[in-house]
């Protein structure tokens, strides 16, 4: 019950925000592979995952620190202020929610599809799947940033 539930959640709130990359583009990143690795391919999809897994914990770590700096902020804020610290807060704490997805290894591109586990081409669907989540993550952090800095500056708490 629990699994259908996440499968749900990544096909329609995670499946809006990123495209299923086309066999060609798959199969375009594991040519690329093993081009630049005498190691099988899976090894290359494993090593950049680790990767990305390090930036998203990273992007987390930032936005957890900034969820708990507009907490105190907006426990002492009133007025409007409250109310934009209240939007960035969410705004922030969805954006924890997509690094958590990026980090989770999720199968509902295999459970879909009835692919085999063992096949190169899922690791890589799901790789191309989380760099683009993390992309968007990454990118939306900044703004969101920005735009709590500056309702900082404007509201004088800076």
């Amino acid at each position: 019950m629990i699994v259908n539930a996440f499968h749900l959640l990544d096909k329609i709130i995670f499946g809006t925000l990123v495209q299923f990359p086309t066999e060609d583009q798959i199969n375009e990143l594991l040519e690329t592979a093993k081009k630049k690795s005498e190691d099988h391919a899976y090894d290359m999809i494993d090593k950049a995952t680790e990767d990305l897994d390090s930036k998203t914990a990273a992007l987390l770590t930032h936005i957890s620190i900034l969820v708990a700096g507009l907490l105190v902020m907006y426990s002492s804020s009133t007025g409007t202020i409250k109310s934009i610290f209240l939007i960035e807060l969410c705004l922030y704490l969805f954006l924890a929610i997509l690094c958590l997805r990026t980090i989770r290894f999720v199968f509902t591109y295999i459970h879909d599809r009835g692919i085999n586990m063992n096949n190169n081409f899922v690791f890589a669907v799901e790789f191309y799947k989380r760099g683009q989540l993390y992309k968007f993550a990454s990118s939306a952090t900044i703004y969101v940033t920005l735009a709590m800095i500056t309702t900082l500056i404007v509201g004088g708490i800076f």
